[in-house]
């Protein structure tokens, strides 16, 4: 198949304007993440070699009062190798003063956990949905408008419990968490946004369902690339770089 024939494939689902929208968004949220990966990145490297030149200069036993002192202050606000620290998820104080509140702060330790499923099922309907504009259109659009369903239930949960783990506020110390948090709550809101424009058209010709697979689709791109801002957090930007070969020093 060439361009041109996946050209007249796309047009038969979608209107240009719908593709050219698509596109757009889509070019959008890369070049806006990579710059906030990237910015994320250099943070985190000044980080370390400032780190390093201290234990250096530093006398050891300063060094493990400063430490000490630090860890009873503010619980783990470092985190070894650069990593994201766990101090920027503090909650907001207000809810500890409360026994629901406190509840709702050990509810949100829970969203590393929860997000895993809205993931699976919102990329699962995305691609039982492309499968239903080729294969038996109805069969795997039942699969993914069950998958749309749970999904989305599964996200607007996980963003819930996003917020309670990270605190309330708009902008994080980190580029990335802020970029992860924001990203994730327009991820429940785009599969909002589809699950009611796929029920709209239940029962309609596919020829309908433009709107309602563009917002799906770029929900499952966002969904992939705040996967990945979250790894980048717990691991650093190093995890995902190229293997350097083996070293045969003996």
């Amino acid at each position: 198949m060439n361009i041109q024939d996946c050209w007249k494939s796309l047009s038969h689902h979608f209107n240009q304007s719908q593709i050219c929208a698509t596109a757009l968004t889509i070019a959008l949220i890369l070049g806006f993440t990579n710059s906030a990966m990237a910015t994320g990145a250099n943070q985190l490297v000044p980080h370390q070699q400032e780190s390093s030149a201290t234990a250096i200069a530093g006398d050891s036993q300063s060094m493990q009062d400063s430490d000490r002192r630090d860890t009873e202050s503010h619980g783990n606000e470092t985190s070894p190798g650069g990593t994201h620290s766990n101090v920027s998820h503090g909650s907001n104080e207000a809810l500890l003063e409360y026994g629901f509140g406190r509840f709702l702060v050990w509810l949100g330790k829970f969203h590393p956990a929860a997000v895993h499923f809205p993931i699976a099922l919102l990329l699962s309907a995305t691609f039982a949905e492309l499968l239903s504009m080729r294969f038996k259109p109805e069969f795997f659009h039942n699969a993914s408008r069950f998958s749309l369903w749970t999904g989305t239930i599964g996200a607007v949960g996980a963003v819930f419990m996003g917020w309670l783990y990270g605190g309330f506020r708009l902008f994080d110390t980190e580029i990335v968490l802020t970029i992860h948090r924001w990203n994730g709550t327009a991820i429940a809101a785009l599969a909002l946004l589809a699950l009611w424009l796929g029920e709209r058209h239940v029962g309609k010709k596919l020829l309908n369902r433009g709107s309602y697979r563009a917002a799906l689709f770029v929900a499952a791109i966002l969904v992939g690339l705040n996967g990945y801002l979250g790894g980048l957090m717990v691991y650093g930007p190093e995890q995902h770089q190229w293997p350097s070969p083996a070293s045969h020093d003996r």
